[in-house]
């Protein structure tokens, strides 16, 4: 489904870009309802996975908006989902962009960021940097999502967080 956004560059040519700046970045092509994506391979989280960010556009907006989103892998454990849906309000309390959710009936967890972005000229440097806080938000913080989804208590859950939020700004 290569369906172009008005004045926004192709995701082919801002993959171009973030490869000239050492992203592994491909463009998957859309298949029906599905969009064409942009993904870029993030670094090894706390568990050693390469997750992969999704970025696309959502519909032919004016302005244009990105949709920055990667998927968990782990799914949550239906018993889970009270501490889950409690402990997202935690994480994403602090986060500088973007918020993590659960899409319950798939129990995905997921981080998603969506912004209007400028296209003449687009920015590749707030890519840049988007991808690169969405990496960091997503190495640091998924796997101890997912112990909460696998059953780890709020109270546990949330003395950990403290003790992450304080190593970062300690870094």
């Amino acid at each position: 489904m290569s369906e172009e956004t008005p004045g926004a560059p192709p995701l082919e040519a801002i993959a171009e870009r973030l490869r000239d700046a050492e992203f592994d970045a491909q463009v998957h092509l859309g298949q029906g309802t599905l969009p064409d994506r942009l993904m870029v391979a993030l670094e090894p989280d706390s568990e050693g996975r390469i997750l992969h960010l999704q970025v696309m556009y959502l519909e032919a907006n004016d302005p244009a908006v990105l949709q920055y989103y990667v998927g968990l892998p782990k799914p949550v454990e239906p018993e889970a989902t009270l501490e889950v849906c409690r402990f997202l309000n935690t994480v994403n309390a602090p986060l500088p962009i973007g918020a993590f959710g659960l899409l319950e009936p798939e129990r995905t967890l997921y981080f998603r960021h969506n912004v209007p972005v400028s296209t003449d000229p687009f920015d590749l440097d707030l890519l840049g940097w988007t991808i690169t806080m969405v990496d960091y938000l997503i190495g640091h913080l998924s796997s101890l999502l997912e112990q909460v989804g696998s059953g780890l208590d709020y109270l546990t859950a949330r003395a950990r967080l403290l003790g992450l939020l304080e190593e970062t700004a300690a870094d």
